[in-house]
């Protein structure tokens, strides 16, 4: 097998990486669903506690301040942290990936937007930790928090199913498919 793809490191693999460590596999919709009712049952107990009772705490006011912060906490990490990571990369910004997909390994070239080289690894199938795949990346985990995004529109459409499959080597328990 020979197979090549590329990827830039731009605000969009940003935030698709900010999304798999967010929201894991499952859809992000549903997630969002879930934990807006959770935080609208908690927000209505807390009002409700405080109208019922004859004078409200501070540790009720409290409460209820953290309750209502936490959606804009969580769209600051879900928006806007991907965007400040980003900027701070300095020359890594737009670097690209080169992966070049043999039988036993993913061979890994790295470039930085300028055309300085910035390094190269290779990747042997069975030491993958774990892989995740969206709609428009494999995630490939080296370890548990060294990633590398392969983008799929890189890879031709007929040769998705042959990555994936050699991904797949280390073992299916590794693999999973995202729903989004």
């Amino acid at each position: 097998m020979n197979i090549k793809a590329q990827t830039t490191l731009d605000e969009k693999t940003f935030q698709a990486l900010y999304k798999l460590n967010m929201v894991g596999t499952s859809k992000p919709k549903n997630r969002f669903i879930f934990w807006g009712v959770v935080l609208a049952v908690a927000v209505a107990v807390v009002v409700v506690e405080i109208i019922l009772s004859d004078g409200a705490t501070p540790i009720m006011w409290a409460v209820l301040v953290i309750l209502l912060l936490f959606p804009l906490l969580y769209y600051r990490m879900y928006k806007v942290a991907p965007k400040k990571r980003y900027k701070k990369l300095g020359a890594f910004q737009d670097s690209v990936n080169t992966f070049h997909f043999t039988d036993d390994a993913v061979l890994v070239t790295s470039h930085n937007s300028r055309g300085g080289y910035l390094g190269e690894a290779t990747i042997y199938y069975s030491m993958l930790r774990r892989v995740r795949e969206s709609d428009d990346y494999f995630f490939v985990y080296q370890d548990r928090f060294n990633v590398y995004l392969v983008d799929k529109s890189s890879i031709p459409e007929h040769l998705i199913d042959d990555v994936r499959e050699q991904l797949c080597i280390s073992g299916k328990s590794h693999y999973k498919r995202c729903k989004y």
